[in-house]
């Protein structure tokens, strides 16, 4: 039996909405997001998320290396 070693890719949503949109900017106070918000969006991201595109990436690379190696 082969072991085949595993790739992992793990990202905290509360971060990558931060990222995405700053949560807070101390010049415009008022146009901050709270962390309540935050993880409102981080909850329905999560309940509605759609990895098709990622299944279809998936089904691509796997092709395309069959395809190269005969």
């Amino acid at each position: 039996m082969t072991v085949h070693q595993d790739y992992e890719i793990r990202f905290n949503l509360n971060d990558l909405i931060e990222e995405r949109i700053p949560c807070c900017d101390l010049l415009h106070r008022d146009h901050c997001l709270t962390e309540k918000q935050v993880s409102e969006i981080a909850y329905n991201i999560k309940a509605n998320l759609n990895l098709h595109d990622l299944y279809k990436q998936v089904d691509q690379q796997i092709m395309k290396y069959v395809n190269s190696t005969g």
